[in-house]
This record gives structure tokens, C-alpha cells and sequence, in this order.
């Protein structure tokens, strides 16, 4: 009997401390928490316990300080570090928070060193990172000497790369300039250097068959002038072959310094 009291005592001095809650013991001084965030889903650690992606809706934790780490699931990245709060909870209590994250967007440029804006906000020179709570926006890219351009970030892109194209201004030296306004005069040599070649390529060819019927000639009649013409013509072939080679040779290196 007296076994059966001190159990039963046990009984209620556990039901008065706490509650049974789907099989689990929940204190009845547990606090509840909720976060939500505001953008993005964003993942939650509590001290050393990951709870998972936002929304948390009304988890049970233990009063008393804890540490809040935090960071957007989309930005998951070695320039997008979590954020560190700490969060005091009271015995019995609802805690809500709100969280609006910092978004990270790597920001790049072909060339580099681009400044780089958003609205009148100057945010820095290319590379480096915008870290803003919006989840799109435009931001614009200057560099002398190369057009202005505008890019679009939004959180489903944490990186943003744009290539810049330069400015086509009279009297500008940028070589990509000078080719498109000189076009014609930077060609000239690419035109006489191929002419050469074909020019002096048919000639050697012609001047070989004019030396090889000569010398057909010289084998039927046996005619010693005829000997001189096919040595004379095989003399000019050599030259013009020669020629040729020394044109293919200038072509290939414009075309190869170009």
C-alpha cells in the first residue's frame, strides 16, 4: 500500500512540473518561438541545433539566452556569411521574429575595375559584393572609355558578370576602334602582299611551261638556241617562284601580327 501511495505521489508531482505532449515530457516552463522571414527562406541554426528553413512555426526551446545563426538558403556561399544574434527567451513565453537577410551578389566586370551603382548609392569597383535586403533591383557599371550598362540582380542569381563594350568615338585610340575607323588603310598591305602571291605564282608557273616546250623543241631539233630559250625561261620561273614564296611568307605574317 504504502508502494502504491509514493508511486501515485510521483504520478502527480510529475504532472504538476510538467505535461505529456506526443509522448514527449514538455515543461510547463518551456517558451515557444516562431521565425518567419520576410524575402527568401532563410536557414536557421539555434546554438549548435539546426532547425531547418524558415517558416519555424511555434517550436518549444528552453528559457534562458541562445545564439541565432541565420543565412538565406539561396545564398548559401563563401561571401555570404550567416548572421549571428543573440535571443533571449523567458519561461512560459511566445517569441516571434521577423527576419529581413542580407542578400550577397558577386558582382563582376570584363575589364575589371568598373564602378559600380545602385540608384545614387556607389557600391564599389569590380569585383566585389553588393549585400542589400532587396531581392531584385539594376544596378549600372561605368568605366572610361566604355559604354555605361545596366544588369538586373535577383536573389535566384548570386552572381552577375557583364562585359563592357567600348566607346566608338572619333579620334579614340582604343584599338578596337582604330581597326573599325581605319579599316581600309590597316587592309592595303593584306591586299598588295596577295596580290604578289597569285601574281607571281602564275608567272612562275607559265615561264615553267614555256621552258619545258622550249626544251621539247630542243629534243626534236636539236637546235642550241632553243637550249639557251628553255634555260633563259627555267631561269625566270626560279625567280618568280621565288618571289612568290617571299609574298606568301609576307601575307602570313600581317596576317598572323594582326
Amino acid at each position: 500500500m504504502n508502494l502504491k501511495l509514493l508511486a501515485f505521489a510521483v504520478i502527480l508531482r510529475g504532472l504538476a512540473a510538467g505535461q505529456v505532449r506526443d509522448g514527449v515530457s514538455v515543461s510547463s516552463v518551456d517558451a515557444r518561438i516562431t521565425i518567419e522571414s520576410r524575402t527568401v527562406p532563410v536557414l536557421i541554426r539555434l546554438d549548435t541545433t539546426f532547425l531547418g528553413a524558415t517558416p519555424l512555426i511555434d517550436l518549444a526551446v528552453t528559457p534562458g539566452t541562445h545564439l541565432l545563426r541565420y543565412y538565406p538558403s539561396a545564398m548559401r556561399s563563401w561571401f555570404s556569411p550567416p548572421v549571428l544574434e543573440t535571443l533571449f527567451v523567458e519561461p512560459s513565453s511566445s517569441v516571434r521574429r521577423l527576419l529581413q537577410p542580407l542578400l550577397a551578389y558577386h558582382l563582376t566586370s570584363e575589364p575589371y575595375g568598373a564602378s559600380v551603382m545602385s540608384g545614387d548609392s556607389t557600391i564599389g569597383v569590380t569585383p566585389c559584393v553588393l549585400s542589400t535586403a532587396d531581392t531584385m533591383g539594376v544596378i549600372t557599371f561605368s568605366l572610361d572609355d566604355y559604354r555605361k550598362t545596366e544588369a538586373v540582380f535577383s536573389a535566384s542569381g548570386p552572381h552577375i558578370h557583364v562585359v563592357l563594350m567600348p566607346l566608338t568615338r572619333p579620334g579614340s585610340s582604343h584599338p578596337l576602334e582604330s581597326l573599325s575607323g581605319d579599316a581600309p588603310r590597316r587592309q592595303i598591305p593584306i591586299y598588295l602582299s596577295t596580290a604578289a602571291t597569285i601574281i607571281t605564282g602564275f608567272t612562275a608557273v607559265y615561264l615553267k611551261m614555256k621552258a619545258d616546250s622550249y626544251y621539247d623543241d630542243y629534243q626534236l631539233t636539236g637546235n642550241p638556241s632553243t637550249l639557251s630559250r628553255t634555260r633563259a625561261y627555267d631561269t625566270a620561273s626560279g625567280i618568280a617562284l621565288a618571289a612568290s614564296e617571299i609574298s606568301l611568307l609576307t601575307l602570313t605574317f600581317i596576317l598572323l601580327s594582326r
